[in-house]
């Protein structure tokens, strides 16, 4: 069984870019019934899995710009920020220490450039925030 157009609309609709869109909203967007999204998503595993494979590949499409901001933020001085760098490298680094260093270092050069400064001090700085344990 294939995707309806109704379920292929929601899904599409679903997948544009945006901040604070609920189901509802999306499903009004698309000309889909909220009961009719939930029987679609208890009830059509086909729905379910292009439904969840949407949700994810939108998480992944925003998630380095979620993560460049955080840690631009940490590396201007902003503690909350720099404590969440912190969480985030321990639970990165479980899965890919290559990949946060290289993010870290490219946005450390990114806002040394910015800001005019040494690219090896502010890579110095961040190192020294991701490994503080006290944050």
């Amino acid at each position: 069984m294939t995707l309806s157009e109704k379920q292929r609309r929601l899904i599409e609709t679903a997948m544009q870019p945006g901040v604070h869109r609920t189901i509802t909203a999306m499903c009004a967007e698309a000309g889909v019934t909220l009961r009719t999204y939930y029987r679609w998503s208890s009830d059509d595993g086909e729905f379910r899995a292009a439904w969840e494979d949407a949700w994810r590949g939108s998480l992944g499409r925003h998630l380095p710009g979620v993560v460049a901001a955080v840690v631009h933020k940490a590396l201007t001085g902003d503690m909350r920020a720099a404590r969440l760098v912190a969480d985030m490298a321990g639970a990165i680094t479980r899965q890919s220490h290559v990949s946060i260093e290289v993010a870290v270092r490219r946005e450390a050069e990114r806002v040394a450039a910015e800001m005019g400064l040494d690219p090896a001090e502010v890579m110095a700085e961040a190192e020294a925030i991701l490994r503080e344990g006290d944050l």
